[in-house]
């Protein structure tokens, strides 16, 4: 549903959402006052009703990026626990094929290097354009 999104830059993301929240923001403002403050009996110059609106909408610009920031942390944690984990396992396997006689060691490390080469130059920039990769499990 959202997945144009991924191909989005960073500041054009970042613009983007700026706009859409900003404009939600006025035109929530705006309703308050042209339908909700006459019914409730209020003066529309009021200078604590702007000041608590404006409050109000700085709140949750800075609680969408607080919790923007802890998820984009988590995610970084997430993924370099991963890479590491499998930065380690490559590392085991062509430790462990020095222990295998001479055709077999070099057939085995050659296929290792190929998967590593294909995950590095392949699979990350299939997962940066939102892809998923599947050449490296063939391999």
């Amino acid at each position: 549903m959202l997945d144009f999104l991924f191909g989005l830059h960073l500041w054009q993301l970042a613009l983007l959402l700026n706009v859409v929240l900003g404009t939600f923001s006025v035109a929530s403002v705006w309703a308050y006052r042209r339908w909700l403050m006459p019914r409730m009996r209020m003066a529309g110059g009021d200078p604590e009703y702007s000041g608590a609106v404006t409050q109000s909408i700085f709140v949750c610009y800075a609680l969408i990026a607080a919790l923007t920031a802890v998820k984009v942390w988590d995610r970084y944690d997430e993924v370099a626990e991963t890479t590491a984990t499998e930065a380690t396992a490559i590392s085991a396997l062509w430790r462990d094929f020095g222990g295998y006689p001479q055709p077999t060691r070099d057939l085995l490390r050659t296929e290792l290097r190929d998967y590593t080469d294909q995950i590095i130059h392949g699979a990350f920039a299939e997962m940066k354009k939102g892809r998923v990769p599947f050449e490296g499990v063939k391999l």
